[in-house]
């Protein structure tokens, strides 16, 4: 399940789908692996790959 919130600063590190900077009120989406892409950048890759891009653990791509 994806948890959607407002960013409210800077992420440490660029969204490793499109690799731009996580800025803040940009929509990001955090899985239960812990890792955060942009909202948009991670339910576009759900449409093709059922697994977070850095580690590869499962994820359910339903909006919370």
């Amino acid at each position: 399940e994806l948890n959607i919130t407002e960013a409210k600063e800077k992420g440490d590190s660029p969204c490793s789908v499109c690799q731009c900077e996580i800025e803040p009120k940009n929509k990001i989406a955090k899985l239960p692996c812990s890792h955060t892409f942009h909202a948009d950048c991670i339910q576009n890759w759900g449409k093709y790959k059922q697994s977070c891009p850095i580690c590869r653990s499962k994820i359910n791509h339903t909006r919370k």
